[in-house]
């Protein structure tokens, strides 16, 4: 496999990993009560999102290039 393939692969499993800590962090929210850690749980899971979007960016570029388009 090529070194592109297996950066396109650890994102992929960056990607999973990101979409996993986000829906915990939803399950966290939906069952604490106080507010104030509710708060901070729902600015970890919006970063989360933004890390997701990011890893997609970079997946998308590195694909691009593998199919000589980048």
């Amino acid at each position: 496999m090529s070194e592109l393939k297996e950066d396109i692969e650890m994102l992929k499993k960056a990607l999973e990993l990101e979409g996993e800590a986000m829906s915990r962090y939803i399950k966290h929210i939906s069952s604490i009560r106080d507010p104030r850690v509710n708060a901070a749980l729902e600015g970890f899971r919006r970063n989360e999102t933004g890390h997701k979007s990011e890893i997609e960016g970079l997946m998308e570029r590195l694909d691009k290039t593998l199919k000589g388009d980048g």
